[in-house]
């Protein structure tokens, strides 16, 4: 029998079409034999006028538009450059391949099923209602969901920055958030980003309660258990996608959902028989758009500015830097929007975006790095569903769910956890740096080595200042051959064996590195990406194209804590990292 707030499984959804006819149909008439773009569509004719394959042109990365190369041989979404090659139908340079719709042809009539289902809870797995629910917003993704006598907090970044300090909170936390996540029955993690998954307030967690009940994504990677676990909560749930979970024996049921994209995200679905809540997070067409409908509440990712590209892309100029982001801002709006579209709710909540880039050697970023605002994306629902409510958490961050009345907004008058100012923020950069005199960059050279991972890529990695000048040797780091193999260089040979690089060769990536972030990564076996997405290196890259299997392993595979072992080689009783190859 399940003990107190244990998941029971409960079953999978019931799948439908909201409308009679989920197909488009298009004319062909007009349409000579190739390939051919639509508003919504990519499609090939072969010379017999048969069409080949459909496929969306929304982008599997960031929900870009693709467009049609001037030869018609690939596709390129304008925000991040991926490239879509229309004869394998598969990224370039990136393991995603791209799903063919379904279609019919009759004659000159092309049909393609482009309405998506909906998803709903069937009659076996409703327990009853719970006189509806309170949800908390406490700080950028991190609500508390009070339904059925239990308290579900999600994503609980509370204390300090994230991202090596390159985000830290836009309004910190009020006074009684520490409070709230101790007090939690259910904590979720969506993903390994430090802003869902920060480890300083989890390591504040570990030391009040280490038996805390966690729930994580079922990646098949573990990014998100196997740390948890590392650090040494004891009940960390690996809970399978798309199912449902009856929580305990309360009525409350929750299910996780998985991007849509390759990248380890999730989303959040929470649900009695009067309340329902859907939580996206950041992630790219959540289980490929294919949602429940009706919702009570729905919160997403609204502001963009959360990647290191393009403003840390340093080939790029900057006018490209600021049409990019520009571009990605307008991409998070209609991911947003079309989320709403999906799932109908009756309230919207912004979340997931409230940071800025405080540090002032950041200054850079933050002048251009500009973000929609919780008042754009008011106007943009304004009139996606004008009669939906929306909710700024920034004037009202206690919302009730009077079952399906009424919705009632307050705010908590609180004064904040701790103020952000020069001295906060330095306290941080300068406690990044402790531990700075272990640093050996023999340890970086045998961390790569230890990798396992192959790839026909050079990556060039140098030390570096805050202002992104050599600071001592750099790694040229070669992954083609079945080892990797790494050589020590100086910062002139290592920039001039990056100029000299056959561009017939492998794709080249040069990263520079603050140094301290850099072995805060390498040291404590955290993800690559918070480098990248807290804009503490500078890339240049040759061809110009995404290394995803890069970045994927260095973030979500091989990560995790490390032990206090030898190892033969390296330039002390250094440590060994867990799960090395």
């Amino acid at each position: 029998m399940p003990q107190g707030h244990d998941l029971v499984q409960v079953g999978p959804f019931d799948s439908f079409f909201p409308e009679n006819d989920p197909f488009v149909k298009l004319s062909l008439a007009e349409f000579p034999p190739g390939i051919h773009s639509t508003d919504d569509f990519l499609f090939k004719l072969d010379p017999q006028r048969r069409v080949v394959w459909v496929v969306s042109r929304t982008c599997d990365h960031a929900n870009g538009r693709l467009s049609l190369s001037e030869d018609g041989t690939k596709a390129v979404c304008p925000n991040h450059g991926w490239c879509l090659d229309l004869e394998r139908l598969t990224y370039s340079n990136v393991a995603v391949s791209k799903k063919q719709l379904e279609f019919s042809q009759s004659g000159e009539e092309l049909r393609v099923k482009a309405m998506k289902p909906a998803l709903r809870v069937p009659e076996h797995a409703r327990f009853g209602g719970t006189g509806g629910a309170t949800v908390r917003f406490v700080s950028h993704a991190c609500v508390a969901i009070d339904i059925g006598g239990i308290r579900i907090v999600t994503d609980p970044w509370l204390l300090g920055p994230c991202f090596m300090t390159g985000w830290w909170h836009a309004s910190p936390p009020k006074a009684d958030a520490l409070d709230i996540l101790a007090s939690a029955d259910l904590v979720y993690i969506s993903h390994n980003h430090p802003d869902h998954m920060d480890r300083e307030t989890l390591h504040w967690l570990l030391e009040v309660d280490p038996d805390k009940p966690l729930l994580a994504p079922g990646f098949a990677t573990g990014s998100v258990a196997r740390p948890l676990r590392e650090m040494g909560f004891t009940r960390v749930t690996e809970v399978p996608f798309n199912l449902i979970h009856r929580v305990g024996e309360t009525p409350v049921i929750l299910s996780i959902f998985n991007s849509g994209d390759f990248r380890d995200d999730s989303g959040l679905f929470v649900a009695s028989d009067d309340f329902s809540c859907l939580l996206t997070v950041d992630s790219a067409a959540l289980n490929n758009m294919i949602l429940p409908r009706n919702v009570d509440l729905l919160c997403t990712a609204f502001a963009g500015g959360s990647s290191g590209f393009p403003w840390c892309f340093e080939h790029l100029s900057l006018e490209e830097r600021v049409a990019i982001g520009q571009r990605f801002k307008g991409a998070v709006r209609g991911l947003a929007a079309g989320y709403v579209r999906e799932t109908r709710p009756r309230a919207y909540m912004p979340y997931a975006g409230y940071f800025t880039e405080a540090a002032s050697r950041d200054s850079f970023i933050r002048q251009y790095n500009t973000k929609n605002s919780p008042d754009e994306i008011r106007e943009l629902m304004s009139r996606v569903a004008p009669a939906m409510k929306f909710i700024d958490p920034r004037e009202s961050d206690s919302i009730s769910f009077d079952g399906k009345a009424g919705i009632s907004t307050s705010k908590v008058e609180l004064d904040p956890l701790y103020r952000i100012d020069d001295d906060y923020v330095q306290g941080y950069i300068d406690a990044e740096a402790e531990g700075i005199e272990h640093y050996a960059l023999e340890d970086i050279r045998d961390y790569f080595l230890a990798s396992g991972f192959r790839d026909d890529l050079l990556v060039y990695v140098q030390p570096s200042t805050d202002d992104f000048q050599p600071l001592g040797d750099g790694l040229r780091i070669n992954f083609s051959a079945d080892r990797p193999r790494v050589e020590i260089m100086s910062p002139m040979d290592l920039a001039e064996e990056y100029r000299r690089a056959d561009s017939e060769g492998p794709r080249q990536l040069m990263i520079r590195v603050r140094r301290d972030p850099l072995w805060q990564v390498v040291s404590k076996g955290l993800p690559w990406e918070d480098l990248s997405i807290g804009f503490q290196c500078r890339v240049e890259r040759k061809p110009d194209v995404y290394n995803s299997d890069f970045w994927f392993h260095f973030t979500n595979v091989y990560i995790g804590g490390a032990v206090e072992t030898p190892v033969a080689g390296t330039a002390s009783g250094r440590q060994q990292r867990i799960g090395s190859s």
